[in-house]
């Protein structure tokens, strides 16, 4: 058996065993010509497609013509691109087995009428090769590596660095984009060409270059080229690493990943489904994309909101195996690969936790559901997705979970987001390839558009709370008032007159006085002297009934009252009737015989108590009467902050979400708002812990921490937890 390569050897040479490479090379030629001739035929007649529809969703003439004319352009010079495009990367083969017999290629006049490309098309045009070229060197990594090892061994390279080969995913996306040069076509045509070329084509690559490469290590060259290619990337300079490598390695994604990983493997080995049986073909990376690319164009058909609360949601596996399994010839047996089956795992089990999530309304679940497909897509493209918290699409997805926390798909303006977010979900089932880019895009509008709306409830909450603030702090003012009365009151006897004039006039002079002791302490202390003063009056006056101020034949006392009453502009007609009951028992008290008593002369204690409770209960509710309840639920209350969100579950009406908009220190009292900052509920701090205690008022914990964080913390929960229960099974 011929020999090949040992998987530590330092330099790649060639061995006497080996097939003649001239016979390969012409198979991997045929090999080539048919897998990639057929998907560039196929290619044009999705490009005719695509740009027949452009024209069709035009909104304007010029459009119109723009797409119809470059249909036409294409259809004529179709059979011209493929043979340009064939012929480059042929000779490009050719050039790499016989160098020094090739004459370099010269370029080609197409013949056709071309237009000079602006600096900023050329660039753009080359951004849009390069971005196709590295995904497919990711999607194919593990089949081009050992590929290019044992083309390298073929032609008896005697060591690295190693020439690119010319079937590169780099190669045929410029001989591609060499044949458009020259098409009379607007730039936009151009781009949309070059991604479907990288759809269509690039991404299809996979059982092309596998059957490439297995013809190789059937004839003996390299065996254990899968192995050496590993030893090699994990030695080689960073310059030269695959691409790739560099994008998992980012913010040290690749360890988390890789533990995230094995949890799920050792949790599989344990549930008996091994995810190490690694026998057989599997499909490429490319090709579940591929795949998974076919079911989202289903997806995207289904009207929004198709899953609903209770029901299964479709097994994504299933349908991809089914799906792959319909592309492969009669007989051929292949499975998933064990990255791409773990990834779907993972992402299955954070969507299973997302439709169970409390936290969010059955509506926006139905959205965020249906961007399963996407999330396994870019898991796989890009495989630090699910380590790295910074990724657009992760920070997309937090960002229409929280937009949706509060939303009530009752109400008209809440509707307004829920459209935004089913439009975004929308964008990423028809707009989202393999282009991780459109990611930043959503989440840059989506943000400005939630912005624009937080300007608008901010403003409402600002209101709200400062209303809130004004009521507490005349609830405070209020207390103060009655307490300094009933003092007073309670500590000696005092005319009914006095006492009515107290309790119905002059408490309004002590909230005013109290509301405004920020600005001016001096005022509250003055009424509470004047209030002192007039009830030293009453009590000398048992003994001197008729003595007034010199010069003015009224008291001192009862001149000042008076004018604190008229400065807050107390009403003249209830005024004049409580001087006329202090000055009628001021003649009651003077003549021997008896004086009928005024109307409101006397004032029974029940009266007081009445009055006063409704500054006591404004600021502090009555706790005495309360039933008992349990002391965790009212240290939950307390730890309640600013921004949390309950459920309230007691009423007659559906339940309703509430934010926590303010939680008084002085008071106890919590003030909840809708997700517009609109006033919803007050209570205090006893009845939300009976709510709590009874479960008509529901904590959502966790709706300001980001979704897909939550997510994959339950995972990860999940299946340590299932691990550690299992290993102490088994030790015991």
């Amino acid at each position: 058996m011929p020999s090949g390569l040992h998987p530590d050897a330092d330099h790649l040479h060639p061995t006497d065993d080996l097939p003649d490479h001239h016979s390969l090379a012409a198979q991997i030629r045929a090999i080539f010509e048919t897998g990639f001739g057929q998907l560039l035929q196929d290619l044009f007649s999705r490009i005719d497609d695509e740009l027949f529809k452009l024209a069709d969703r035009a909104d304007n003439s010029g459009l119109q013509t723009l797409y119809f004319d470059a249909m036409r352009q294409i259809r004529r010079d179709q059979a011209g691109m493929r043979s340009r495009c064939l012929r480059e990367i042929l000779e490009a083969e050719e050039r790499f087995w016989n160098p020094a017999d090739t004459p370099s290629a010269q370029p080609e006049d197409s013949g056709n009428p071309g237009l000079t490309l602006l600096e900023n098309d050329v660039l753009e045009i080359e951004l849009a090769v390069t971005h196709a070229a590295q995904k497919a060197n990711l999607l194919f990594q593990d089949t081009l590596g050992p590929f290019e090892l044992r083309l390298a061994a073929l032609k008896g390279l005697q060591g690295p660095p190693l020439p690119p080969h010319p079937f590169t995913p780099e190669a045929l996306a410029h001989a591609f984009a060499a044949s458009l040069t020259g098409q009379p076509v607007d730039i936009r045509v151009t781009l949309l060409i070059l991604k479907l070329f990288d759809r269509h084509v690039l991404c299809q690559m996979g059982t092309t270059y596998r059957q490439m490469n297995q013809l190789l290590a059937d004839h003996g060259v390299l065996p254990d080229a899968s192995l050496v290619f590993k030893a090699k990337t994990s030695t080689m300079p960073e310059q030269h690493r695959p691409s790739s490598a560099a994008h998992v390695r980012e913010d040290d994604s690749a360890e988390q990943l890789s533990d995230l990983l094995h949890l799920l493997d050792l949790w599989k080995r344990q549930a008996g489904n091994d995810a190490s049986q690694t026998d057989g073909q599997h499909f490429d990376p490319g090709e579940v994309v591929g795949a998974l690319s076919l079911l989202q164009q289903s997806a995207s058909a289904l009207a929004s909101g198709e899953w609903r609360p209770g029901a299964p949601i479709p097994r994504l596996k299933q349908s991809l195996v089914e799906q792959l399994t319909g592309f492969c010839p009669d007989g051929e047996l292949r499975r998933l690969g064990r990255f791409e089956e773990d990834v779907i795992d993972m992402v299955s089990m954070i969507f299973d936790f997302i439709l169970e999530d409390r936290n969010l309304p059955d509506p926006v679940k139905a959205l965020i559901a249906r961007l399963q497909i996407p999330v396994v897509k870019v898991a796989i493209i890009e495989r630090s997705f699910l380590a790295k918290k910074t990724h657009p699409l992760r920070a997309l997805l937090n960002a229409l979970a929280q937009a949706g926390v509060g939303l009530e798909p009752d109400d008209r303006k809440d509707r307004i987001v829920l459209k935004k977010i089913e439009e975004v979900v929308y964008r990423i089932l028809t707009e989202f390839d393999e282009d991780t880019r459109i990611f930043a895009e959503l989440l840059e509008d989506f943000s400005a558009f939630i912005e624009g709306e937080r300007k608008g409830v901010k403003a409402m909450e600002e209101r709200t709370r400062q209303a809130a603030i004004s009521q507490e702090r005349l609830a405070l003012a209020k207390r103060a008032a009655a307490v300094e009365i009933t003092a007073r009151i309670e500590k000696r006897p005092l005319p009914p007159a006095l006492v009515s004039l107290l309790l119905n006039a002059w408490k309004d002079v002590l909230v005013i006085a109290h509301l405004r002791r920020e600005k001016d302490s001096t005022d509250w202390d003055e009424a509470l002297a004047i209030m002192d003063r007039l009830i030293d009056w009453a009590d000398a006056h048992d003994a001197e009934p008729r003595r007034a101020d010199a010069g003015t034949g009224e008291p001192e006392a009862i001149r000042a009252a008076r004018e604190r009453l008229e400065n807050i502009a107390f009403d003249p007609g209830q005024l004049h009737a409580f001087f006329k009951d202090l000055e009628l028992w001021h003649l009651s008290r003077g003549n021997l015989g008896p004086t009928p008593a005024p109307a409101n002369a006397t004032v029974e204690p029940c009266e007081i108590e009445d009055i006063l409770i409704e500054g006591m209960e404004d600021a502090q509710p009555a706790a005495q009467s309360a039933p008992a309840i349990d002391e965790s639920f009212v240290e939950q209350a307390r730890n309640l902050c600013a921004g949390d969100w309950v459920e309230f579950c007691d009423g007659p009406a559906l339940p309703f979400r509430a934010k926590l908009l303010l939680k008084s220190r002085f008071t106890s009292r919590y003030v909840f708002v809708n997700r517009r900052g609109m006033k919803l509920r007050e209570i205090g701090l006893h009845e939300l812990a009976s709510g709590l205690a009874a479960n008509t008022i529901r904590l959502i914990a966790g709706a300001n921490e980001p979704l897909l964080d939550r997510a994959l913390n339950a995972v990860v929960d999940t299946l340590a937890c299932s691990t550690e229960q299992s290993d102490a099974s088994a030790t015991s």
